[in-house]
């Protein structure tokens, strides 16, 4: 039978918690813009990106040491919405890296868009073509936002250094690199995760991992897995919380000073979290698989 053609505009949906507004006709756009990209993959102007990402960790580092430097500077309270959809306009940028790079190699994204992940705005472009490629490309596409990224991040941090430490484009900055460090994390869902099953062929390992960990801790063993991807359950686990204590930490002490409605963000942002380590919980223990009266509460925290 004939396909169906697709429509152009379309609503999608990942869980209850990822809304998606999806382009669903792409090709022609990265048709075009590989015939720029493509050139450069096969020469030595390749490598530019990736040590502007490493001179940027450089930048980061002089700011970081310097205790009355812009990082330290408290920002007003409006300040954060400017970098909040800086950081959006980023994270678009981003993954257009992703799909270029993926053309660059001969593959085509057939899907982009804008889309409402747990609340948040962020964009996201399909990339599953980059499984039909060697692994080192694999790689490549899952890391080529990261790059591209982190050579705008680098950009903001010069001109800090450079303009008189501009409060604002050193957060911007700094903030780039706190995303792709995140990103680069294998036990989150994201870029290093991605760039990990794509080299080592596990398609699937994190859902592996998480259900080998619950049943390790519940006592039952359906099948047999290396002992490394119940630890790596244990990874995807914990490295979440982690990031979240740190971000909310790291935000707390200006959002407080910003009065009133700073300590209300703080509030919402505080409750958010509370939420979703509630429902992590109540999600894990539905799954578990024995009703072991110690052993079913930590089993549920281990979703």
């Amino acid at each position: 039978e004939q396909e169906a053609p697709r429509r152009p505009f379309g609503i999608d949906h990942d869980g209850p918690f990822v809304l998606k507004l999806c382009f669903n006709r792409p090709e022609r756009l990265f048709r075009t813009l590989a015939t720029y990209t493509s050139p450069l993959r096969n020469s030595w102007a390749r490598w530019i990106p990736p040590a502007v990402s490493v001179l940027g960790i450089g930048l980061l580092v002089q700011l970081l040491t310097d205790p009355s430097g812009a990082l330290y500077q408290p920002l007003p309270l409006a300040t954060y919405g400017l970098l909040l959809v800086s950081m959006m306009l980023t994270t678009a940028v981003h993954e257009l890296a992703h799909g270029l790079t993926l053309a660059a190699f001969g593959g085509l994204p057939h899907r982009v868009g804008v889309m409402l992940f747990y609340f948040s705005p962020a964009a996201f472009c399909d990339v599953t073509e980059a499984w039909l490629l060697p692994r080192r490309q694999r790689v490549a596409v899952a890391a080529g936002g990261i790059i591209v990224q982190t050579c705008v991040g680098t950009a903001a941090l010069l001109v800090s250094l450079l303009w008189g430490g501009s409060a604002i484009l050193a957060w911007y900055g700094a903030s780039t690199y706190l995303v792709a460090f995140s990103n680069l994390l294998p036990f989150l869902r994201l870029d290093g995760y991605v760039a990990l099953v794509g080299y080592t062929n596990q398609s699937g390992l994190r859902k592996r991992s998480m259900t080998a960990l619950r049943d390790r801790i519940a006592g039952t063993s359906e099948q047999e897995e290396p002992p490394w991807v119940a630890f790596f359950g244990l990874g995807c686990v914990i490295t979440p919380f982690i990031i979240v204590w740190a971000a909310v930490s790291t935000l707390a002490p200006n959002l407080i000073r910003g009065g009133s409605g700073g300590r209300v963000m703080l509030s919402m942002l505080i409750g958010f979290c509370l939420s979703s380590l509630v429902m992590k919980l109540v999600h894990g223990l539905r799954h578990l698989r024995t009703m072991q009266p110690l052993r079913l509460v930590q089993a549920g925290a281990a979703t």
